[in-house]
C-alpha cells in the first residue's frame, strides 16, 4: 500500500490462500487443512490462521460444536492417529504442552 503526500495509507490490499464459502462444512474446510497435518508430521512448522470480523465464524470453524467438531480438534485427532500409525513404522513421537 503506498501512503498518500501526508503519509497515510488509505487503500490496502490483501491475498488469501483460500476464502470459504458460507454453505461451507466442517469437514470441507478440513480437507484443504488437513495435508498440513502431515507436513507437521513430518517436522514442518505450520499455522492455520482464522481472520474476519467480529461474528463471521472464527471459532465456529476452529473449534465447531461437539456433533461436528472444527479445525482444531480434527487437527489434534489426525495429529495422534498419525503418532500411532507411526510406532507401528517404528518412529516416535513426543508431546509437550
Amino acid at each position: 500500500a503506498d501512503p498518500d503526500p501526508k503519509g497515510v495509507v488509505t487503500r490496502r490490499s490483501f491475498s488469501f490462500d483460500r476464502v470459504f464459502e458460507p454453505e461451507s462444512s466442517q469437514a470441507q474446510v478440513f480437507q484443504d487443512v488437513a495435508p498440513m497435518v502431515s507436513q507437521l508430521m513430518h517436522g514442518s512448522n505450520i499455522c492455520i490462521f482464522a481472520y474476519g470480523q467480529t461474528g463471521t465464524g472464527k471459532t465456529y470453524t476452529m473449534e465447531g460444536p461437539v456433533h461436528d467438531p472444527g479445525i482444531h480438534f480434527r487437527a489434534v485427532r489426525d495429529i495422534f492417529r498419525a503418532a500411532d500409525q507411526g510406532g507401528d513404522m517404528g518412529l516416535e513421537y513426543s508431546f509437550k504442552l
